[in-house]
C-alpha cells in the first residue's frame, strides 16, 4: 500500500530511547573506543531500515565524542530493538578537565543522535543524557599525555669501566604536560644485554617524592652499574662479537590526585668500550 493512503501512526517517526552498556574497548594514540547498545522505539505500523546512525556525545557542551551504528539496521514493527553502536572519546579535549572529572565518580553526557531512514525519507533526531563512569576515561586521558616522549632518557654518559663492572649515568628528563600537578613517588630501570629482555646485566631504582609543576620538567639522574661479568653475552664478549646494544625497560611512577601511574621508560643504546662512550640509539 502506497505510505500517502497509510494512517499516521503507520508513518510515525521512529524514537531513539537510550543508550545502554557503554564499554570501553581501546585506546589508540589519543583516542578511547566504547561500545555501546543503542535502543530504539518503532511505534509505527510498518517496518523500515535504518542508515547513517551518528551521535556527538558534550560534556559541559563541549564536543568530546563521536559514534555511529553499523548499519544498515532492519526494525520490525511496533517494538523495541537494541542496537550496537561505537564512541570514541577523544581526550585530548578533556585535558582542561581533568583537574574537575578526577573528583567526580560519575558525569553527565549530552548525546545529539540522528538517523536517516531509507524507505520512510526521513530523519530522525534525540537528545539522550546518559552517566558514565569516570575511572578509565580519566586513566586514558591522563595515559595518553604522560607518555614515554614525557619520561626520556636524555643522556647517558660512561663514568667507569672495569673487568666486573660498566659504571653509566644517566640524565632522564620528566615533563608534565597536563594542567595539574603531580608527584613523581620513583624511577626504575631494567637493563638488559639481549633484544629478548632475558639476560638482566643491571637494575636501578631510586624514590623521590617529587612535585612536577604543570607544563614544567625535572631532571633526575644516577649510576646504572652494568655487570660486564655477568655471562659471555656482557662486557667484553659482548663487544668482541659486534653486538653491543643494551635494551632497557624502565618505569616512573606518578602519583595524580592520589591515584598511581606508570610510565614506560624504553630505550636502547650502544655501549661502545673501545672509545670508551654511550650512544643513545634513535
Amino acid at each position: 500500500m502506497p505510505i500517502a493512503f497509510v494512517g499516521c501512526n503507520a508513518v510515525k517517526e521512529p524514537e531513539f530511547v537510550r543508550i545502554d552498556n557503554v564499554k570501553f574497548t581501546k585506546q589508540v594514540e589519543g583516542d578511547l573506543y566504547a561500545d555501546a547498545t543503542l535502543i530504539m522505539r518503532n511505534e509505527a505500523l510498518i517496518s523500515y531500515s535504518a542508515s547513517d546512525i551518528n551521535f556527538e556525545v558534550f560534556y559541559n557542551n563541549k564536543h568530546i565524542a563521536d559514534g555511529n551504528c553499523v548499519g544498515p539496521v532492519d526494525f520490525e514493527k511496533n517494538i523495541d530493538q537494541s542496537v550496537n553502536a561505537n564512541i570514541i572519546f577523544h581526550t585530548d579535549l578533556l585535558l582542561d578537565d581533568v583537574d574537575d572529572l578526577l573528583n567526580k565518580d560519575s558525569i553527565l553526557l549530552n548525546i545529539n543522535v540522528s538517523g536517516l531512514f531509507s524507505n520512510l525519507e526521513m530523519k530522525a533526531n534525540a537528545k539522550i543524557d546518559k552517566y558514565i563512569k569516570t575511572k578509565e576515561l580519566m586513566d586514558a586521558t591522563i595515559s595518553s599525555y604522560i607518555s614515554d616522549s614525557n619520561c626520556k632518557v636524555e643522556k647517558l654518559s660512561l663514568k667507569s669501566i672495569s673487568i666486573q663492572n660498566s659504571v653509566i649515568e644517566h640524565q632522564t628528563k620528566l615533563t608534565n604536560p597536563l594542567p595539574i600537578e603531580y608527584t613523581l613517588k620513583s624511577v626504575s630501570f631494567n637493563v638488559y644485554s639481549d633484544v629478548e629482555k632475558r639476560n638482566k646485566v643491571a637494575v636501578w631504582n631510586n624514590d623521590y617524592n617529587k612535585i612536577i609543576k604543570p607544563n614544567a620538567s625535572d631532571t633526575i639522574q644516577g649510576n646504572i652499574v652494568i655487570n660486564n661479568a655477568n655471562s659471555a653475552l656482557t662486557g667484553l664478549f659482548k663487544a668482541m662479537s659486534g653486538d653491543n646494544t643494551y635494551y632497557v625497560d624502565g618505569k616512573a611512577k606518578i602519583s595524580i590526585h592520589n591515584k598511581e601511574l606508570d610510565v614506560p621508560i624504553n630505550i636502547q643504546f650502544i655501549l661502545d668500550l673501545i672509545n670508551q662512550k654511550v650512544i643513545i640509539k634513535p
